[in-house]
Protein backbone atom coordinates (compact mmCIF):
# COMPACT_ATOMS: atom_id res chain seq x y z
CA UNK A 1 0.00 0.00 0.00
CA UNK A 2 2.77 2.15 0.84
CA UNK A 3 4.70 1.57 -2.44
CA UNK A 4 1.13 2.31 -4.15
CA UNK A 5 1.00 5.75 -2.62
CA UNK A 6 4.67 6.66 -3.51
CA UNK A 7 3.74 5.94 -6.72
CA UNK A 8 0.81 7.52 -7.08
CA UNK A 9 2.38 10.77 -5.88
CA UNK A 10 5.71 10.46 -8.44
CA UNK A 11 2.98 10.29 -10.95
CA UNK A 12 1.04 13.18 -10.04
CA UNK A 13 4.51 15.08 -9.91
CA UNK A 14 5.52 13.96 -12.97
CA UNK A 15 1.95 15.41 -14.56
CA UNK A 16 2.38 18.54 -12.71
CA UNK A 17 6.07 19.31 -14.18
CA UNK A 18 4.86 18.13 -17.26
CA UNK A 19 2.12 20.87 -17.99
CA UNK A 20 4.27 23.30 -16.53
CA UNK A 21 6.79 22.67 -19.28
CA UNK A 22 4.17 22.65 -21.76
CA UNK A 23 2.47 26.33 -20.70
CA UNK A 24 6.15 27.42 -20.50
CA UNK A 25 6.95 26.04 -23.83
CA UNK A 26 3.73 27.84 -25.37
CA UNK A 27 4.11 30.92 -23.48
CA UNK A 28 8.03 31.49 -24.77
CA UNK A 29 7.34 33.32 -27.65
CA UNK A 30 5.11 35.96 -25.84
CA UNK A 31 7.54 36.12 -23.24
CA UNK A 32 10.70 36.63 -25.62
CA UNK A 33 8.38 39.54 -27.00
CA UNK A 34 7.43 40.88 -23.85
CA UNK A 35 11.58 40.98 -23.20
CA UNK A 36 11.94 42.86 -26.45
CA UNK A 37 9.01 45.37 -25.87
CA UNK A 38 10.77 46.29 -21.93
CA UNK A 39 13.95 46.86 -23.91
CA UNK A 40 13.10 49.03 -26.36
CA UNK A 41 10.89 50.64 -23.17
CA UNK A 42 14.19 51.00 -21.46
CA UNK A 43 15.98 52.25 -23.89
CA UNK A 44 13.50 54.64 -25.07
CA UNK A 45 13.14 55.73 -21.32
CA UNK A 46 16.98 56.30 -20.78
CA UNK A 47 16.91 58.42 -24.11
CA UNK A 48 13.74 60.87 -23.01
CA UNK A 49 15.66 61.79 -19.75
CA UNK A 50 18.52 62.20 -20.91
CA UNK A 51 17.52 64.62 -23.01
CA UNK A 52 15.37 66.09 -20.42
CA UNK A 53 18.30 66.27 -18.41
CA UNK A 54 20.52 67.81 -20.99
CA UNK A 55 17.58 70.06 -21.83
CA UNK A 56 17.13 71.66 -18.24
CA UNK A 57 21.15 71.54 -18.16
CA UNK A 58 20.86 74.15 -21.10
CA UNK A 59 18.46 76.04 -19.94
CA UNK A 60 19.50 76.52 -16.42
CA UNK A 61 23.25 77.78 -17.77
CA UNK A 62 21.28 80.07 -20.14
CA UNK A 63 18.79 81.49 -17.51
CA UNK A 64 22.08 81.35 -14.82
CA UNK A 65 24.49 83.06 -17.12
CA UNK A 66 23.27 85.09 -19.82
CA UNK A 67 25.99 86.09 -22.77
CA UNK A 68 28.07 88.88 -21.11
CA UNK A 69 26.66 91.27 -23.91
CA UNK A 70 23.48 91.30 -22.56
CA UNK A 71 22.80 92.71 -19.57
CA UNK A 72 24.96 96.14 -20.38
CA UNK A 73 23.46 96.53 -23.88
CA UNK A 74 19.70 96.37 -21.92
CA UNK A 75 21.33 98.62 -19.39
CA UNK A 76 22.50 100.79 -21.62
CA UNK A 77 19.39 100.66 -23.68
CA UNK A 78 17.03 102.10 -21.28
CA UNK A 79 18.80 105.58 -21.60
CA UNK A 80 16.64 106.02 -24.74
CA UNK A 81 14.07 104.33 -23.58
CA UNK A 82 13.44 107.40 -20.82
CA UNK A 83 13.99 109.59 -23.81
CA UNK A 84 11.54 108.28 -25.87
CA UNK A 85 8.69 108.16 -22.87
CA UNK A 86 9.62 112.04 -22.42
CA UNK A 87 8.93 112.88 -25.99
CA UNK A 88 6.09 110.91 -26.18
CA UNK A 89 4.47 112.63 -22.63
CA UNK A 90 5.49 116.08 -24.37
CA UNK A 91 3.14 116.16 -27.23
CA UNK A 92 0.55 114.68 -25.60
CA UNK A 93 0.17 116.03 -22.07
CA UNK A 94 0.52 119.46 -22.91
CA UNK A 95 -2.77 119.05 -25.40
CA UNK A 96 -4.85 117.59 -22.15
CA UNK A 97 -7.70 119.55 -21.09
CA UNK A 98 -6.41 119.98 -17.21
CA UNK A 99 -2.79 120.88 -18.61
CA UNK A 100 -4.31 123.86 -20.29
CA UNK A 101 -6.85 125.04 -17.54
CA UNK A 102 -3.16 124.91 -15.00
CA UNK A 103 -0.86 126.77 -17.92
CA UNK A 104 -4.08 129.44 -18.82
CA UNK A 105 -3.62 130.05 -22.76
CA UNK A 106 -0.35 129.74 -24.22
CA UNK A 107 1.65 131.78 -26.72
CA UNK A 108 3.28 129.62 -29.66
CA UNK A 109 6.31 131.47 -27.75
CA UNK A 110 5.95 129.74 -24.41
CA UNK A 111 4.66 126.10 -26.09
CA UNK A 112 7.65 126.42 -28.36
CA UNK A 113 10.42 127.14 -24.91
CA UNK A 114 7.93 124.41 -23.46
CA UNK A 115 8.85 122.20 -25.75
CA UNK A 116 12.88 123.29 -26.64
CA UNK A 117 13.97 123.52 -23.06
CA UNK A 118 15.20 119.83 -23.21
CA UNK A 119 17.32 119.53 -26.35
CA UNK A 120 18.73 123.03 -25.70
CA UNK A 121 20.13 121.94 -22.28
CA UNK A 122 20.92 118.46 -23.73
CA UNK A 123 23.14 119.64 -26.98
CA UNK A 124 25.27 121.97 -24.06
CA UNK A 125 26.00 119.36 -21.64
CA UNK A 126 26.54 116.89 -24.07
CA UNK A 127 30.07 118.89 -24.62
CA UNK A 128 31.34 117.72 -21.62
CA UNK A 129 29.63 113.96 -21.36
CA UNK A 130 32.57 112.63 -22.79
CA UNK A 131 35.40 114.24 -20.93
CA UNK A 132 32.93 113.23 -17.47
CA UNK A 133 33.21 109.57 -19.06
CA UNK A 134 36.82 109.66 -19.42
CA UNK A 135 36.90 110.73 -15.75
CA UNK A 136 34.30 108.73 -13.91
CA UNK A 137 33.70 105.86 -16.51
CA UNK A 138 30.69 105.68 -18.17
CA UNK A 139 28.20 103.45 -15.51
CA UNK A 140 28.63 106.63 -13.56
CA UNK A 141 28.12 109.35 -16.26
CA UNK A 142 24.85 106.90 -17.06
CA UNK A 143 23.84 107.00 -13.59
CA UNK A 144 23.92 110.32 -12.95
CA UNK A 145 22.64 111.68 -16.07
CA UNK A 146 19.29 109.53 -15.39
CA UNK A 147 19.21 110.54 -11.52
CA UNK A 148 19.37 114.22 -12.54
CA UNK A 149 16.80 113.39 -15.54
CA UNK A 150 14.31 112.08 -12.91
CA UNK A 151 15.41 114.69 -10.88
CA UNK A 152 13.71 117.06 -13.32
CA UNK A 153 10.57 114.86 -14.63
CA UNK A 154 9.92 114.92 -10.72
CA UNK A 155 10.21 118.61 -10.93
CA UNK A 156 7.77 118.61 -13.70
CA UNK A 157 4.79 116.72 -12.50
CA UNK A 158 4.79 118.32 -9.24
CA UNK A 159 5.18 121.59 -10.59
CA UNK A 160 3.25 124.01 -8.95
CA UNK A 161 3.42 126.79 -12.16
CA UNK A 162 4.73 127.01 -15.43
CA UNK A 163 8.17 128.41 -14.55
CA UNK A 164 8.52 125.42 -12.30
CA UNK A 165 7.63 122.78 -15.44
CA UNK A 166 10.30 125.10 -17.55
CA UNK A 167 12.75 124.50 -15.10
CA UNK A 168 12.15 120.99 -14.64
CA UNK A 169 12.21 120.09 -17.93
CA UNK A 170 15.78 122.11 -18.42
CA UNK A 171 16.92 119.75 -15.64
CA UNK A 172 15.72 116.83 -17.29
CA UNK A 173 17.69 118.38 -20.30
CA UNK A 174 21.18 118.60 -18.84
CA UNK A 175 20.81 114.86 -17.71
CA UNK A 176 19.72 113.74 -21.25
CA UNK A 177 22.89 115.47 -22.60
CA UNK A 178 25.22 113.48 -19.74
CA UNK A 179 23.40 109.88 -20.33
CA UNK A 180 22.52 109.71 -24.22
CA UNK A 181 25.57 111.01 -25.70
CA UNK A 182 27.39 107.98 -24.88
CA UNK A 183 24.80 105.63 -26.11
CA UNK A 184 23.03 104.39 -29.18
CA UNK A 185 19.90 103.58 -28.95
CA UNK A 186 17.45 103.51 -31.52
CA UNK A 187 15.60 100.70 -30.89
CA UNK A 188 14.45 101.83 -27.06
CA UNK A 189 14.22 104.83 -28.13
CA UNK A 190 11.33 104.02 -30.59
CA UNK A 191 9.88 101.60 -27.54
CA UNK A 192 9.58 104.69 -25.09
CA UNK A 193 8.00 107.07 -27.36
CA UNK A 194 4.81 104.19 -27.94
CA UNK A 195 5.14 103.88 -24.06
CA UNK A 196 5.32 107.67 -23.60
CA UNK A 197 2.02 107.91 -25.97
CA UNK A 198 0.17 105.06 -24.40
CA UNK A 199 0.71 106.52 -21.05
CA UNK A 200 -0.87 109.71 -21.59
CA UNK A 201 -3.64 107.92 -23.47
CA UNK A 202 -4.40 105.65 -20.09
CA UNK A 203 -4.14 108.84 -18.00
CA UNK A 204 -6.57 111.03 -20.91
CA UNK A 205 -9.41 110.53 -18.65
CA UNK A 206 -8.70 110.93 -15.39
CA UNK A 207 -10.67 114.56 -14.38
CA UNK A 208 -7.69 116.24 -12.84
CA UNK A 209 -4.26 117.59 -13.39
CA UNK A 210 -3.01 114.02 -12.38
CA UNK A 211 -3.88 113.24 -16.16
CA UNK A 212 -0.71 114.95 -16.86
CA UNK A 213 1.43 115.14 -14.13
CA UNK A 214 1.15 110.95 -13.89
CA UNK A 215 3.24 110.06 -16.80
CA UNK A 216 5.67 112.61 -15.62
CA UNK A 217 6.16 110.83 -12.06
CA UNK A 218 5.78 107.54 -13.60
CA UNK A 219 9.04 109.10 -15.89
CA UNK A 220 10.81 110.27 -13.10
CA UNK A 221 10.70 106.75 -11.11
CA UNK A 222 12.19 104.83 -13.99
CA UNK A 223 14.75 107.28 -14.50
CA UNK A 224 15.93 107.42 -10.94
CA UNK A 225 15.73 103.71 -10.80
CA UNK A 226 18.38 103.20 -13.47
CA UNK A 227 20.93 104.43 -11.84
CA UNK A 228 20.78 101.81 -8.97
CA UNK A 229 20.57 99.15 -11.92
CA UNK A 230 23.18 100.48 -13.75
CA UNK A 231 26.14 100.79 -10.58
CA UNK A 232 25.00 97.32 -10.18
CA UNK A 233 24.82 95.54 -13.24
CA UNK A 234 26.69 97.61 -15.75
CA UNK A 235 30.68 96.73 -16.14
CA UNK A 236 32.59 99.30 -16.51
CA UNK A 237 33.84 100.32 -20.35
CA UNK A 238 37.81 99.49 -20.92
CA UNK A 239 39.85 102.53 -21.44
CA UNK A 240 42.32 101.09 -23.75
CA UNK A 241 42.66 97.44 -25.68
CA UNK A 242 46.99 96.08 -25.82
CA UNK A 243 46.98 95.04 -29.32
Amino acid sequence: MEALAVFGLVSNVLQFVDMAYKIISASRPYLSELSYSLTVAHIGARTVFSNIEFSEHAALQLVQKPPGHVLPSILCSLGGFLFGIDTGIIGLGTVMGDFAAYVGNLSPAIYGLIVSSIPIPAAISSLFAGRLADALGRPYEIAIGSLVFGVGAAFEGASVHIAMFIVGRIIEGIGEGLYLSVLVVQLLITVGLVTGYFTCYGTANIQSSSSWRLPFVLLAAYAIALPFAVLIWLPASPVGIDV
